[in-house]
């Protein structure tokens, strides 16, 4: 990715970095909706203080937030040992 302008990914806490054309990492952009997918490349071309643009921008990051939780819940769970087996 030398020699193109690159940003951070939206996604909070997300450290990769992106080129500036991109919303997110590839992980990050696949792991949202088809839906939010298709608003957050609807409204690209708008200012982020457009409407659209701004609520697409916070859909993602809800969904993101709420990926988060859910990954944080079953990481939790009893018959989660972390080494692979079950408990």
């Amino acid at each position: 990715m030398t020699g193109c302008a690159t940003v951070r990914c939206h996604a909070p806490g997300c450290t990769k970095l992106v080129p500036l054309a991109k919303f997110g990492c590839t992980s990050h952009w696949f792991a949202l909706s088809r839906p939010v997918r298709d608003a957050i490349k609807r409204t690209a071309s708008l200012p982020l203080t457009h409407r659209d643009r701004r609520e697409a921008v916070k859909a993602a990051i809800r969904e993101w937030h709420e990926l988060r939780r859910i990954n944080k819940e079953l990481n939790a769970l009893p018959w989660t040992t972390g080494d692979g087996d079950a408990a």
